[in-house]
């Protein structure tokens, strides 16, 4: 069968007609297609085998160029290897050009950009494809050979048959020994699949065919959350894979004289039991490096590295940085610590017993019934475990074996914004203007981030910046910020600013706020600027913002309008604005929480629609009038 791929690839090329200027209406917004994309799987009877890529994508725009032009496929040299067997590029005249040898790289990847540290087994295979350009089409085939499986007898995968471009045939084959028996579930969709009997092997064929491209929506879930998802396995429970990967870690647990001896002199100072817990955190936070790599599951390991290691070279990938805690923590008498599988960014389907569906390792102490949990990779959390990882599936690794359970979850006053503003409005109309922040749970850590790496006069031009969208002859007058590094006291940040002519005066009237940049730009865009939503508003975690401010105005002046008051709660959203004048001052208040971190599409249109009462209010001016 495999001798026929060549064949059929080509006639699907040509008979797609996708030439530029031909380009099918459906993909005339798409950068790529994948015209086939198929990976075949052979196992033996310990989940050792082979896996073969083949996949052919025909270039529709030089951002389809661009992002197609490079290919990287990593291995871990303690499981398996990865050998390209064909990387082409086939030009818009039928014409081929092969990549050579000097356009593939195998190389260690580095523990950080310039780093000479090494991330200890994995490696990187990279091909630069030749001259690709609109009209032209890549392929290649990658086969992975794993001599070693990570889980000895089990043999777990998950696929997405979607892709933020087109795909006209998608195929996943994997040939089974009888010995593994496979179970899996499909989220967010359907695909189609056949069982036959070939050789003594039972071989599952998954397939779909013309998957449309998934439309990128602002504040959408993750692509692995929407995407149509085949999640399989051969493992028996969660309780078996949490067993096993207790065993994995624990030869590495293991603390030398030397950790012994620094573990005296950080805990020399602590007299409480949190005392010493805040100082393993607080150690294995700061002082450890961590290599952040987007690689997960098998592409990016399960093994940490010896505790010993990661100590005395001062880095570690998260696996390696919760080994390294884990054992403090036993080393200073909490035995019972356990290394933990996540996923802080998307959903683990718990039908599915699948290792691979972990991208991340923290850190569970059990106390009495409950467990305190630590993510020693979140360099400026005051948390232990930061607010972004509540409420999300985590596998607690025991000697027994643990069933999957969530983290807790907390409501959304943990990430708690605060802002005063004291407004003087002098008599030219100049606004002197004093603005405080408080930031409390993951706003805390943004902060802290922001205060901690940029200078004051880089974090002075960003605000200033955003000042002069409403007002460009605002000068910035002085910053203040507390310390990043004492997490005793909540973060907090103070701007001092002049502005002239804050004031607009319209005969006897001057008018104050409004028209400004509106309140429904989020990162990436306006969620809720479109009529539907075909997937819901991902706001990742739940938060509280209080904001009061006040607006001292001249004596000779009255107030003539005030905005609306306004109050209203959803499911997912709570708002409340308060306004009153009292003599020359007006006091405000406003307090807005996100309760729900996803509004899915059926709550689109009242989260909508509140959304825009709001912004009808914010746009409305406080006007003041001559007496």
């Amino acid at each position: 069968m495999k001798k026929l791929y060549p064949i059929f690839l080509i006639l699907l090329f040509f008979t797609n007609k996708l030439i530029p200027g031909q380009e099918p209406e459906e993909y005339s917004e798409s950068n790529a297609q994948y015209l086939f994309d198929s990976t075949e799987i052979f196992l033996n009877p310990d989940a050792s085998g082979r896996e073969v890529n083949h996949t052919l994508i025909k270039i529709l725009t030089p951002t389809g160029a661009k992002k197609f032009s490079e290919a990287s496929f990593s291995y871990i040299t303690l499981y398996d290897t990865v050998i390209l067997r064909k990387a082409i590029v086939i030009k818009p005249d039928g014409k081929v050009k092969k990549v050579k040898r000097e356009d593939i790289e195998d190389l260690p990847m580095p523990a950080w950009p310039g780093s000479k540290f090494l991330v200890p087994n994995l490696r990187i295979l990279k091909v630069t494809f030749p001259e690709v350009e609109p009209g032209c089409a890549i392929e290649y085939q990658v086969e992975r050979i794993t001599r070693n499986p990570p889980f000895d007898s089990v043999f777990d995968y998950w696929e997405l048959f979607e892709s933020l471009e087109p795909i006209k045939t998608k195929v996943l084959k994997i040939h089974f020994p009888k010995n593994l028996q496979p179970r899996w579930v499909v989220k967010n969709g359907s695909i189609e699949h056949q069982v036959k009997e070939v050789k003594g092997k039972m071989v599952y064929t998954f397939f779909r065919s013309n998957c449309p491209r998934i439309i990128e929506e602002p504040a959408m879930p993750p692509l692995e959350d929407i995407a149509t998802k085949l999640v399989l396995s051969t493992a028996n429970s969660w309780e078996e894979i949490s067993c096993w990967y207790y065993q994995l870690c624990e030869p590495k647990l293991l603390p030398d004289s030397e950790i012994k001896e620094g573990l005296k002199n950080l805990l020399r100072n602590a007299q409480t039991k949190d005392d010493t817990l805040r100082s393993l955190f607080e150690f294995t936070k700061r002082q450890i490096r961590y290599v952040e790599t987007k690689l997960t599951g098998k592409k990016g390991g399960y093994e940490p590295a010896a505790i010993s290691f990661t100590y005395k070279n001062r880095y570690g990938v998260c696996r390696d940085k919760a080994a390294l805690l884990v054992g403090l923590l036993r080393e200073a008498g909490f035995k019972n610590s356990y290394m933990v599988l996540t996923n802080p960014n998307n959903r683990v389907e718990k039908e599915i017993p699948a290792v691979s569906q972990f991208n991340h390792a923290i850190v569970a102490l059990k106390e009495g019934e409950n467990f305190i949990f630590f993510d020693p990779t979140v360099e400026w959390s005051v948390e232990f475990l930061s607010p972004i990882e509540d409420d999300r599936e985590v596998l607690i690794c025991t000697p027994e074996g643990q069933d999957l359970t969530k983290t807790p979850e907390r409501p959304g006053s943990v990430n708690l914004t605060k802002v005063k503003s004291n407004l003087n409005l002098l008599p030219d109309r100049t606004g002197k203007i004093f603005l405080q922040i408080v930031g409390k749970g993951a706003i805390d850590m943004v902060l802290r981030n922001l205060i901690k790496m940029l200078p004051k006069e880089r974090l002075s031009e960003i605000f200033l910046q955003s000042f002069k969208l409403r007002y460009p002859q605002t000068i910035f007058d002085s910053i203040k910020t507390s310390d990043p590094e004492d997490y005793r006291t909540p973060i907090t940040l103070e701007l001092f600013l002049t502005v002239p002519e804050y004031a607009t005066k319209i005969g006897q009237e001057w008018h104050i706020g409004g028209g400004g940049v509106s309140s429904l730009q989020f990162l990436g865009g306006n969620p809720f600027a479109t009529e539907e939503r075909r997937y819901p508003i991902y706001f990742n975690l739940k938060n509280l913002s209080e904001a009061t401010s006040t607006i001292t105005f001249p004596k000779n002046l009255k107030v003539k309008f005030l905005p609306t008051n306004y109050e209203k709660k959803i499911e997912d959203m709570e708002v409340k604005i308060e306004t009153k004048v009292k003599k020359d001052t007006i006091f405000s208040f406003t307090r807005s929480a996100i309760t729900s971190r996803l509004i899915p599409p059926e709550r689109y249109q009242e989260n909508k629609k509140l959304m825009e009462e709001i912004e009808t209010i914010s746009q409305k001016r406080i006007i003041l009038e001559e007496k």
